[in-house]
Formats: C-alpha cells, sequence, structure tokens
C-alpha cells in the first residue's frame, strides 16, 4: 500500500509537471501570434540586388507608413517606392515601407499634422514647412530662386538646415532628406497668357502657404486655396481661373485639360522634403537611421534624375492631347519678377512673416 500511494504521488507531480509545460508553450505560442504588425522579434530575409536573399537582420522588424499626395503615375510616386526599396535592402530586410500616395491618408496639411502626432510615420511633398514654421515660409516667394544652383546652395546652407532643426523642435517632425529636386513651376490656365497684366483678377488655385498668397496678390490675381487633390474639379467647375506647378505635375493631375493654356514662367523652385516622426526615428535602431537617411538621399537623388526627361515627356504628352504651350515674353516675366520682388522687399524689411533681411540673404546667395 504504501508503495502504491508514493507511485501514485510520484505519478500525479509528473503530470502536473507535464500539464505545466504544455500550458507555458501554448501561452507562448498564443503571445508570438498577437505581435504587434509594427514590430516584430526579427527580421525575414531581404533580397539582394542580385535576386538572392541577403542576410537576415538579428534587429526588430519595423513598418513605417508613408503618405504622398501625388498621382500613383508621378515620378515621385516612383521615388517612393524606389526610397522603400532601398531601405529595405540597406537594413537587411528589417524596414519595410508601406506606400499611401495620391493623397489616401489626407491632404498635405492633415498629413503632417498625422506625423507629428505619431499616427502617421512619414510624409513626403514639398513646402508645408512653411505652413507650420514663419520663417520657411519665405521659400514660397515666387522668383525668389534664380536658377537651379541657386536654390540648392540655399537648400544646403546652415540657414536652412537651422529652419530644419526649428521645426524638428517645433512639430516634433524630423528632415531627413531634403534634396528630391523637383522641376520649376510653371501655369495652366483657362484662358492664354501672353502679357503680365493678363494675370489680373485672375483666379490663381494656390495652397495654405504665405508665400504664394503675397505672390498672386503682387502681380493682381485672387489666390484661391484649394486642396491640390480637388484642384482638377475646381478648374473645370471654374472655381479657379488657373493653376500651378511643376510641369510633370501639371501633366499626371490632368490639370491641362481642364485649363489646356500651358504657360512656361519657372517662377519658383522647391524640392520635396522626407518627414518623419521624430520619436520614430529615434526609436530606429542606429543602423535602421543609416539605412533610412541614405535610401531617402539616394532615392531623392534618383527622382531629380527623372525629373528632366519627365517634363520634357509631359510637355510633348500635352501638346499631343490638344494643350497650347506657350513661353511667356522675357519682357512680360520681367515685370512679374519686378511685381513680387517689390512685395518680397517690403515684407522683408517688415520681418512680418519671416526674419527682417532673410530674403536679401537667401537672394545674396546666387552671387
Amino acid at each position: 500500500m504504501k508503495y502504491g500511494k508514493r507511485r501514485r504521488i510520484v505519478m500525479k507531480k509528473i503530470l502536473s509537471v507535464l500539464l505545466a509545460t504544455v500550458l507555458i508553450t501554448s501561452f507562448a505560442a498564443c503571445g508570438a501570434g498577437n505581435s504587434s504588425a509594427s514590430q516584430s522579434s526579427a527580421a525575414p530575409a531581404a533580397s539582394s540586388p542580385d535576386g538572392g536573399s541577403a542576410p537576415a537582420s538579428d534587429e526588430k522588424a519595423v513598418i513605417l507608413k508613408v503618405g504622398g499626395i501625388q498621382t500613383t503615375e508621378d515620378p515621385s510616386t516612383e521615388a517612393l517606392y524606389k526610397m522603400a526599396e532601398l531601405a529595405k535592402e540597406k537594413s537587411g530586410g528589417s524596414l519595410t515601407l508601406e506606400v499611401y500616395p495620391a493623397s489616401q491618408l489626407g491632404n498635405a496639411t492633415a498629413q503632417v499634422e498625422a506625423v507629428g502626432m505619431g499616427s502617421q510615420d512619414m510624409f513626403v511633398d514639398a513646402g508645408w514647412m512653411g505652413t507650420f514654421l514663419q520663417d520657411k515660409t519665405i521659400d514660397s516667394m515666387w522668383f525668389l530662386f534664380q536658377n537651379a544652383e541657386h536654390y540648392d546652395k540655399y537648400i544646403n546652407s546652415d540657414l536652412n538646415k537651422q529652419m530644419e532643426e526649428d521645426f524638428r523642435e517645433l512639430k516634433g517632425i524630423r528632415i531627413i532628406a531634403s534634396n528630391w529636386y523637383r522641376a520649376a513651376r510653371s501655369f495652366v490656365t483657362k484662358a492664354p497668357i501672353t502679357t503680365a497684366a493678363d494675370f489680373s483678377n485672375m483666379k490663381i488655385r494656390v495652397p495654405e502657404l504665405t508665400g504664394y498668397l503675397e505672390s498672386v496678390d503682387a502681380i493682381g490675381g485672387k489666390a484661391t486655396q484649394i486642396a491640390w487633390s480637388e484642384t482638377y474639379l475646381a478648374l473645370s467647375q471654374g472655381v479657379c481661373d488657373a493653376a500651378e506647378g511643376p510641369l510633370d505635375n501639371l501633366y499626371s493631375m490632368n490639370f491641362f485639360e481642364a485649363a489646356p493654356n500651358v504657360t512656361i514662367t519657372e517662377h519658383n523652385r522647391d524640392s520635396m522634403q522626407v518627414m518623419i516622426n521624430d520619436r520614430t526615428f529615434q526609436n530606429l535602431s542606429a543602423n535602421q537611421q543609416e539605412a533610412l537617411t541614405q535610401a531617402a538621399l539616394e532615392a531623392g537623388d534618383w527622382y531629380t534624375e527623372q525629373i528632366s526627361t519627365a517634363c520634357e515627356e509631359a510637355l510633348k504628352a500635352m501638346e499631343e492631347k490638344g494643350a497650347n504651350i506657350a513661353q511667356l515674353d522675357p519682357a512680360e516675366l520681367e515685370k512679374l519678377r519686378e511685381m513680387v520682388t517689390a512685395r518680397a522687399s517690403e515684407l522683408d524689411a517688415s520681418g512680418k512673416y519671416w526674419t527682417a533681411g532673410m530674403y536679401q540673404q537667401i537672394a545674396d546667395m546666387a552671387e
């Protein structure tokens, strides 16, 4: 009896240990199955450039949501996918960028706000820092930059780098690349433009940027604030008479269909910034930070190289589809320049929108 009793006790202990082991294993399996979609314990193997498999990273896998406002066919959207591909490769597969173009995540202002709050990881487009940072509104004053070289000097200047740092401190958004140089901006209008006076009382679509509002007012037009994604409909319905933007965008957005007069003015230059929530960036490993930054910069170089060809193809395609392509007479273009420059000089002296003297400081970079 004593032996049988001891045997039953031992068997119960063994069964208890086995049951505990099964339960622990089950809970571990359930925990693994319910891990976050944005971050897991290890990254899958990444594809190498030659089609093989790169070594799997031992870092946690991170998924970043990246928004844009241009169409799926736009070169900038292609560059977003290029950046995603490069980030995956350079991080050993630990970084995955999910791309949402064509304002799928909202208009530009809403997406910048979302990145600042952390509900969206990244946003890529041009000019929107000026909506939130007073000094940066100077970028959107027309005719400030003489040519591409002048603009490049400004983007790489200590002045601009300090404004990017100010933006990070203000909104919690880090700029990891500003080298996505776009084509110079020109116009599509419902009526032909042959003189500077033709802009008088014209309803011109503009974004929510002070420099645009002041520039349009300086040439006698009526600034009409409309979201980029709603511009085609606004032109079609007569809410506005004109819109402006890089030539490749004017084509990809089909604005020329509703406003068939394309007038090349090159009145402003800009570049797209790659924005990321600063806390999100800081939570990446050092390797992932470097991989993402380099991917953004290389994608920017790739995008800039594509733009010249894209603009040539856009002009040809618009003309073939019935648009009237014209270059504004240099004398008339100079009149527009003088009107906007006079307004900018007044604002520069007053310090109303940006630090007094900054406009002249940037203008002098052309020398």
